[in-house]
């Protein structure tokens, strides 16, 4: 049966999600979609079979490079090449648009096919969970608060720094959909990092040093969360394990990081502690 690759709708993202949900075996994508899909619309893609949404991807374009996620096609027409022809469309979706290094979090069933499409290992992505929160009593560490509205062009600019790409849209849209979720660390009136608390996820976390991304994280932990807290973070940072063990967060997942062009990850990778989620880096 013919398959047809058209974008992805807002009027889509209960299919979506719910094909995502049974692909990656957990709950919550559709919510996931809502969150990230305003800030790269054009990039999010789907695979139709008889008018039933059959695989989905989505991506990040930074400019001198993308962040590939949300990529899931449906068990039942696994191995019929969809993914491999959403993942096409995507890359030439961004190569149209110069962006000529794409980046993924590789699940094992997904490796196999990203390195077909010339996707190589860089580094490994892990989630490491909260298994019981209880928020801390503690107050906000001396030299953390809470961001406020004239704090934001401060903020993307520190991210663009740290995060190694301009990516305004994604931050201002995490900010304001956790108000009163977010802080910063500041030194003589200078930010040195922030960290966003969604409602199960600490992340976007990226701070100059170790000292500053402990004290945004102790800071995050002093809230409620829909779910126990998790973070995705990248094993080319050497000091986030400490930091987050520390806290009691448990390792439970660890996969491929991969690019594809370019001759090595573009980033730098040491001041980012916690990504916004598997696939928006």
């Amino acid at each position: 049966m013919t398959v047809t690759i058209t974008p992805l709708v807002p009027a889509d993202f209960n299919e979506a999600g719910s094909l995502l949900d049974l692909a990656f075996g957990g709950t919550g994508q559709a919510e996931t979609l809502r969150r990230f899909y305003p800030t790269q619309s054009k990039y999010y893609t789907c695979a139709r079979r008889d008018g039933r949404i059959v695989g989905v991807v989505g991506a990040s374009n930074f400019g001198n490079f993308a962040y590939v996620g949300q990529m899931g096609v449906h068990p039942d027409v696994q191995q019929g090449g969809i993914g491999s022809a959403l993942m096409t469309h995507v890359i030439g979706l961004l190569e149209a648009d110069g962006c000529k290094i794409q980046l993924l979090d590789a699940t094992a069933k997904g490796e196999y096919l990203y390195r077909k499409l010339g996707f190589v290992e860089d580094s490994r992505a892990q989630r490491w969970d909260r298994l019981e929160h209880i928020p801390a009593r503690d107050p906000i560490p001396h030299g953390v608060r809470l961001i406020q509205p004239a704090d934001v062009p401060m903020i993307e600019a520190l991210d663009e720094r740290l995060f190694g790409a301009p990516r305004s849209r994604l931050v201002a849209r995490l900010l304001d959909l956790n108000p009163a979720r977010a802080f910063v660390s500041e030194d003589a009136g200078r930010l040195t990092g922030y960290a966003v608390a969604q409602g199960w996820m600490v992340g976007p976390w990226l701070a100059e040093s170790a000292t500053d991304a402990d004290a945004l994280l102790r800071a995050a932990l002093t809230l409620e969360y829909d779910e126990p807290p998790r973070v995705v973070c990248n094993t080319d940072n050497a000091q986030v394990r400490s930091i987050i063990e520390r806290y009691g967060f448990t390792q439970s997942r660890d996969i491929a990081h991969m690019r594809r062009g370019g001759a090595a990850e573009p980033r730098s990778l040491q001041n980012l502690y916690g990504q916004a989620s598997f696939g928006t880096s």
